[in-house]
């Protein structure tokens, strides 16, 4: 096995199939995208194999093969987009990530960062859904997501739109504290428990006409900069909107 004290000849080296063990360290990487010699994707994903892989040359090979398809605007496998939540690497800076129809027991991206859309449209999730304070710069695409437990996005931060249309969760739907670029549409929606969109900012209205919601409604000091629609929804609980700051109109 060779070993490498240079980050970008060891990612070269992958590339043409070699088996390789990195020599350099955190601060080492550090310092280097401090003098600017890389750039925010490469340090993060070498960051990642420091943290979670090194010296294991299977599972680098599976962090290298996994980030060099996004790269190139290939989709990843299902297995290997399992592998790389167990080893918890989570950043896509300058990709979308797209795990449309995948089956999976749980989807973690909690803290992830992710450079365009997210898209997991009509997948089928058993577990929960943990996207905690992930970032976004593009929209999250889940019409059609079916989620066995609960999804927590809550203090996430999306650059435009949420689209969860059509959606079927078993659980609560977390969204508090959420920044939100552009609209929220959650229609023909079904969330057996609660929908908590408290304190969280909407840069377009929240549309969540014919949805069934089998608790609360929590609209608690968000602010609204559009309509909230609500034409059709059946809400088994409360509709809570103390505080919130609705810019458009309220449509039941």
């Amino acid at each position: 096995m060779e070993t490498h004290n240079n980050p970008f000849q060891f990612i070269q080296d992958f590339a043409d199939g070699k088996t390789v063990k990195p020599t350099w360290n955190r601060d080492s990487l550090k310092q280097q995208f401090e003098q600017g010699r890389m750039d925010e994707n490469d340090y993060k994903f070498l960051s990642n194999i420091l943290r979670e892989s090194i010296g294991d040359p299977n599972i680098l090979r599976e962090v290298f093969l996994f980030r060099n398809r996004l790269a190139h605007n290939l989709k990843p496998g299902q297995e290997r987009f399992v592998k790389m939540q167990e080893l918890c690497c989570a950043n896509f800076p300058l990709t979308d990530l797209n795990i449309v129809g995948y089956e999976l027991p749980e989807v973690i991206l909690e803290n992830g960062s992710i450079g365009g859309d997210f898209i997991m449209n009509h997948a089928h999730v058993s577990g929960n859904v943990r996207m905690k304070k992930v970032k976004i710069q593009g929209s999250l695409h889940q019409f059609g997501v079916r989620v066995g437990l609960n999804v927590d996005q809550s203090e996430a931060e999306i650059g435009d739109s949420v689209i969860q249309t059509l959606a079927e969760i078993q659980g609560n739907l977390i969204q508090n504290d959420m920044k939100i670029g552009g609209s929220v549409k959650q229609v023909y929606s079904a969330i057996v428990g609660n929908l908590d969109q408290s304190c969280s900012q909407i840069g377009g209205g929240v549309k969540s006409s014919f949805t069934k919601i089998g608790g609360d409604l929590n609209h608690s000091n968000a602010k609204i900069k559009g309509d909230v629609e609500l034409t059709g929804a059946k809400i088994g609980g409360n509709i809570k909107r103390h505080g919130a700051e609705i810019a458009g109109k309220i449509v039941e």
